[in-house]
């Protein structure tokens, strides 16, 4: 989350997430989300006119992708989705995350530098945003034409979260 904010990420910027399930995806998911940011998360498998469509539909200023290969794809795109300024990796091959200026270790150097300097901006950036502001902007296939944008707020997560955890025991200590 500090290092989104050292970035520069306001809430309700979006943030294109391009990547397929693993456990830094979830992690990521929810640092943008916390944030105050919309994500817009994709699978890999995405073509590269639904990427174009989505990147500039959204407005997307920033991407985190899973691998080095999808922030080359998204390069090699650079005149077709000119908005989008910074593209960090999140993860290699064998899902240990990515150092180097484009890395989010690098993200997570910055953020706690930003900690340091202001402890309380986590604290509050969470006042910056409620709960009916726009969480995530998840785009379908586009099986019927281009992709359709399906909005979900703050509020719908949280719940969704006290759904799940009211029928299964989550501790403390569970990893």
């Amino acid at each position: 989350i500090a290092g989104l904010i050292w970035k520069g990420v306001k809430p309700q910027d979006k943030v294109l997430l391009l990547c397929d399930p693993s456990p830094n995806w979830i992690i990521t998911d929810l640092a943008i989300v916390a944030s105050g940011a919309v994500s817009v998360p994709r699978g890999t498998d995405v073509t590269d006119e639904d990427i174009e469509y989505i990147v500039n539909h959204a407005d997307c200023k920033i991407a985190l992708v899973q691998h080095e290969k999808d922030r080359e794809r998204l390069l090699a795109m650079k005149d077709k989705i000119s908005a989008l300024e910074d593209i960090y990796v999140i993860e290699d091959e064998e899902r240990m995350l990515v150092g180097g200026d484009h890395g989010i270790r690098n993200l997570l150097r910055r953020g706690r530098g930003q900690l340091e300097e202001d402890p309380k901006c986590i604290e509050k950036r969470s006042k910056e945003f409620s709960p009916n502001d726009l969480a995530t902007l998840i785009y379908t296939s586009g099986t019927t034409g281009a992709p359709k944008g399906v909005m979900l707020n703050q509020a719908g997560w949280s719940q969704s979260i006290r759904a799940a955890t009211d029928r299964v025991e989550v501790l403390y200590d569970d990893k």
